[in-house]
């Protein structure tokens, strides 16, 4: 299964390098943008990011502060492919970015297992094959972690 990784500022391709990671030990095949895109705002997607969108099977977009160029280009551009898109994002996010998505998973510090229940339900609803889905929970999973882990420092 290949996911695509957008994520909003530069700083945050660590937290997103972390989950390509700890994805592999899923069996997941995981693209992470490189960083530089984060750093044009007028930047266009390249062929390679075009590439990973088209064939991923899954886009999760963790988006900790003010999302980037790149990242409205990476969202607009799987959502033009039908693509399945898992938003997790922290409280702090714009809300006009949260408004693009039909479903978005916001990170409440205080209750980070009901973001991981709203993630399986979400599931549950596509039309994902099991084995998938139960990958596709504990990236989302560890992603939650990784979020909080950023916020408390």
């Amino acid at each position: 299964m290949n996911v695509f990784i957008s994520y909003s500022a530069a700083v945050d391709q660590i937290l997103a390098l972390r989950l390509q990671t700890l994805a592999s030990t899923y069996g997941l095949t995981v693209y992470v943008p490189p960083a530089h895109t984060r750093q044009n705002t007028t930047s266009v997607l390249g062929s390679d990011v075009q590439n990973a969108i088209r064939t991923c099977d899954m886009f999760l977009a963790v988006v900790t502060n003010t999302p980037t160029t790149a990242t409205f280009q990476e969202v607009a551009f799987a959502r033009g492919l039908n693509k399945l898109i898992i938003p997790i994002v922290a409280q702090t996010v714009d809300r006009n970015f949260l408004q693009s998505f039909p479903q978005v998973f916001v990170l409440d510090p205080q209750n980070p297992a009901a973001i991981e229940q709203q993630i399986v339900n979400y599931l549950m609803q596509s039309q994902t094959a099991q084995a998938n889905r139960n990958a596709l929970v504990a990236l989302s999973v560890v992603a939650i972690g990784l979020l909080l882990f950023s916020e408390t420092r």
